[in-house]
C-alpha cells in the first residue's frame, strides 16, 4: 500500500499551529503571584461634620498592634458649653468634637479636656454619656514625633491609665497633622498609629 506524502506537512502545520496556541493561552506561570486586585480610587476626605471617611481607614485593625504615639505635652486645655438636640461643637486647644443633630435628647452640659501629657489624649464630661448618633472628634498631632511615610494615625479608646481598649473607626488628614474619629459614648480617648 501506498501512502500519500502530500497531507503530512499541513497536518504537520496545523498540529504545529494548534499546539502554539494551546500553549499561548495556558502560558500563565502557575508559580506567578496573581495580579493585584483593582481597587476603586479613595474619596477625597470630608470635613469633620460630614461623617465620610477615606476609605484607606480600618476598624479592624487589633488594639494590640497599635500604639500611642509619642508627643511633646500639648497645653491644657478645658472647655465646657452646653448642646442640646440640635447638635454643636466645641473646640479645645487644637482639638475638636462635633455632636450631630439628633445625637443627644437634652440640653447637656459638655465638657472636653485636653490632658497635658507624652501623648496627645482627651478627656470627656459627662463620663459614660452615649450619644444617639455617632459624634465626630478630630486629635490634633501636630505637635508629635512623626512616624514614616504612609502609616495611618487614628483615635483610639483608653482606659485612664492609656491602655488601649477599642479601635476608633478614623480618618487620618496627614497633610492637616489630625485624625478624627467617630464615637459613641464619651471616655478618654488618644492618637494612635
Amino acid at each position: 500500500m501506498v501512502k500519500s506524502t502530500s497531507k503530512r506537512p499541513l497536518v504537520r502545520i496545523a498540529l504545529l499551529a494548534a499546539t502554539l496556541l494551546v500553549g499561548w493561552a495556558c502560558s500563565t506561570d502557575p508559580l506567578a503571584p496573581p495580579p493585584a486586585p483593582v481597587t476603586p480610587p479613595a474619596p477625597a476626605a470630608r470635613e469633620v461634620g460630614d461623617f465620610n471617611t477615606r476609605s484607606n481607614t480600618t476598624v479592624t485593625t487589633a488594639v494590640n498592634t497599635l500604639r500611642l504615639m509619642h508627643c511633646s505635652a500639648q497645653p491644657h486645655v478645658v472647655a465646657s458649653q452646653v448642646i442640646g438636640p440640635r447638635g454643636g461643637s466645641i473646640n479645645f486647644g487644637a482639638h475638636r468634637l462635633y455632636i450631630p443633630s439628633g445625637a443627644l435628647t437634652a440640653n447637656t452640659l459638655i465638657t472636653a479636656e485636653a490632658v497635658s501629657d507624652s501623648v496627645n489624649s482627651v478627656h470627656f464630661e459627662p463620663h459614660g454619656l452615649t450619644f444617639l448618633r455617632k459624634a465626630r472628634l478630630r486629635l490634633d498631632y501636630s505637635n508629635c514625633k512623626p512616624i514614616l511615610p504612609g502609616i495611618r494615625h487614628r483615635v483610639v479608646y483608653t482606659n485612664d491609665f492609656l491602655q488601649l481598649l477599642e479601635n476608633v473607626l478614623s480618618a487620618d488628614y496627614p497633610e492637616y497633622e489630625y485624625t478624627d474619629g467617630e464615637i459613641s459614648h464619651f471616655s478618654r480617648y488618644a492618637v494612635a498609629w
